[in-house]
């Protein structure tokens, strides 16, 4: 069914829908500038989460344990137990190069040789 319209009612018709279509614009824009941004966040967060690449913020948290068995996976040699304190605290910058870091390192070392860590010539690698 045709509607038949004046060519008045046609003008305002068309300028009421560009009118509309200039607002509609205005609230849409924006929205698929924030969309854009939380895209372009994600793809990132996705990157730094590889698992080619360390995550620095969950090495954070792990135990002495882990932390020291992800040092060892990921360098894939042996290593001493300075070497491994070295490799910490360099991924976690609020350690600092305290007698107690090492020492918590070197016990756990001891403690697990043979368990999850090999020893050879003072270097420690993973069973």
């Amino acid at each position: 069914m045709a509607i038949k319209l004046s060519e008045k009612q046609l003008k305002l018709l068309i300028f009421a829908l560009e009118n509309r279509v200039i607002e509609l614009n205005q609230i849409i824009n924006p929205l698929l500038d924030e969309l854009a941004d939380h895209k372009q966040f994600l793809e990132q967060y996705k990157l730094t989460q590889s698992p080619n690449r360390p995550n620095h913020q969950s090495f954070e948290l792990l135990p002495w344990s882990k932390k020291i068995i992800q040092v060892l996976q990921e360098t894939g040699y042996p290593m001493s137990a300075n070497e491994i304190a070295a490799e910490i605290i360099r991924r976690v910058p609020l350690l600092t190069e305290e007698p107690s870091t090492r020492s918590s390192i070197a016990s756990i070392l001891s403690r697990r040789t043979g368990k999850l860590f090999k020893k050879i010539d003072d270097k420690y690698s993973l069973m």
